[in-house]
């Protein structure tokens, strides 16, 4: 579920199998974008840029989408991984310079564009499944990646360096898996 950061009565939803689905008013009713292939399906994740509310990105099976006039139209090629199996599953976009935008796939790479998604470079090879990509609150240049298997990596530096952070966890039991990232305003606490 992701709100309109400058309306919070505007709600997107990703669902496994019915498409995507989009909210006016603080999800008493739901509609679904005029585009064929949002209506039905696996939605993996969607993402507003902030600084921009017209742009929205969407995640399904092996491609990024993106649309720049509120859902009238989407362009389906942003992103297309042609390898067997690959699909995109997460996607973020930098709070401070929304032509950065992050995507996490399911064979580990991570992905970033720098010209809002018309050209991409991998970053980040985890080798298991990104759960989760998020950008900290403070300094949108530091960058936590998760994967399903427990696998914690980060960046302070926009992607040009990284430090897997699971031995940092050594002293709790080891997490079978993480799925999402939460942090507070000030990005002082991560859970």
């Amino acid at each position: 579920m992701e709100m309109d950061p400058s309306d919070p009565s505007f709600i997107y939803v990703s669902t496994r199998d019915s498409g995507m689905l989009f909210s006016r008013d603080s999800g008493a009713s739901w509609q679904q974008p005029e585009d064929p292939s949002l209506k039905a399906g696996s939605i993996f994740d969607v993402e507003v840029d902030a600084n921009n509310v017209c742009t929205v990105y969407v995640v399904k099976a092996n491609r990024l989408l993106k649309t720049t006039d509120c859902m009238r139209t989407f362009n389906n090629e942003m992103y297309v991984d042609s390898r067997p199996g690959v699909n995109v599953i997460r996607v973020t976009v930098d709070w401070y310079n929304s032509n950065v935008v992050w995507i996490g796939l399911s064979n580990g790479d991570l992905m970033k564009s720098a010209d809002g998604g018309k050209t991409w470079k991998s970053v980040l090879k985890a080798r298991e499944e990104i759960s989760e990509i998020m950008i900290s609150n403070s300094d949108s240049r530091q960058v936590l990646v998760s994967t399903f298997n427990g696998n914690l990596y980060r960046t302070i530096d926009s992607g040009d360096k990284w430090e897997d952070l699971k031995s940092g966890l050594s002293t709790y039991s080891s997490p079978k898996g993480i799925f999402t990232i939460i942090q507070d305003q000030k990005s002082k606490i991560i859970f």
